[in-house]
């Protein structure tokens, strides 16, 4: 069975893509991939092999119609199939672009853009919410009940995982479980000596680092150390605002919120948030 984590961009999507991973590693049931078929098309098994299979295969993606793996109206045959299942994961827009901003250093402009993109995911699913395949899910209620949102991904995925497990999936998923990995990370790029190369770079330390990983590719991330390559977590994925939601009440100016209620409002109230 295909498990397809078609999660929004800076909306919880290495949270509920790691519940999934877990899961079906620890359970024994199949493997779990990160952004696989992006990075290597060329060694892309085959999709309906993979939905036929009673294990399954976890794949982390951020747009449902770029799965490389097979085309959307085979995607749609498998699922009516069964042999496929999605999960997505969506987050108040407004909350997104302050977390673009501070953890790619964008534009307010260019993190709207982003949104335009990262809402291409969420249109994909839209049409299907309510179907037995397909779990959507919000990352202020996952964040703030993580064993609630893996009881979910189980029954989706059909698994009955031990409590002790789920103890273990919502410790390695909390917010202090990813900073645990994270702080790995910047111990390993003192080693690899990757402040050093940053240090020509302008801007703050995390600023140079950040311009650093802009530029490189999912393989270099990994080979030097800013991205776990299990979790996917990298060395700044949680940034100042530790994951809190509703921090673009303070964080942007009432331009910018203006701009995104314009832009995104239907959006917003179709998805449940609040808009003036």
């Amino acid at each position: 069975m295909l498990v397809l984590c078609n999660g929004m961009i800076r909306a919880g999507s290495s949270v509920q893509y790691n519940i999934a991973r877990m899961l079906v590693q620890e359970l024994g049931v199949g493997w779990a991939r990160a952004e696989f078929e992006r990075r290597y098309p060329e060694k892309a098994p085959n999709a309906a092999a993979l939905a036929a299979d009673e294990r399954q295969y976890v794949f982390k993606i951020h747009d449902l119609t770029t799965f490389e793996y097979a085309d959307l109206d085979l995607l749609g045959k498998l699922i009516g199939t069964g042999g496929v299942r999605v999960l997505y994961i969506h987050r108040d827009v407004r909350d997104v672009a302050v977390s673009l901003m501070e953890k790619l250093g964008v534009t307010f402009d260019y993190s709207c853009k982003m949104i335009d993109g990262a809402l291409n995911g969420y249109h994909g699913v839209q049409p299907h919410l309510g179907a037995p395949w397909l779990l959507v899910q919000r990352y202020d209620e996952l964040t703030s009940d993580i064993e609630a949102g893996v009881e979910q991904i189980a029954a989706l995925l059909a698994l009955d995982p031990s409590p002790e497990l789920i103890q273990s999936i919502v410790r390695e998923c909390s917010l202090e479980g990813v900073e645990t990995v994270i702080r790995d990370l910047r111990r390993g790029l003192v080693t690899n000596k990757v402040h050093s190369a940053a240090a020509k770079l302008p801007g703050s330390p995390r600023e140079k680092l950040r311009t650093m990983a802009y530029h490189m590719s999912g393989d270099q991330l990994e080979e030097i150390g800013f991205a776990d390559r299990e979790t996917q977590i990298h060395f700044n994925h949680i940034g100042k605002f530790r994951g809190r939601s509703n921090v673009w009440r303070t964080e942007l100016t009432q331009g910018q919120i203006g701009i995104l209620n314009d832009r995104f409002g239907n959006w917003l109230r179709e998805a449940g948030y609040a808009v003036p």
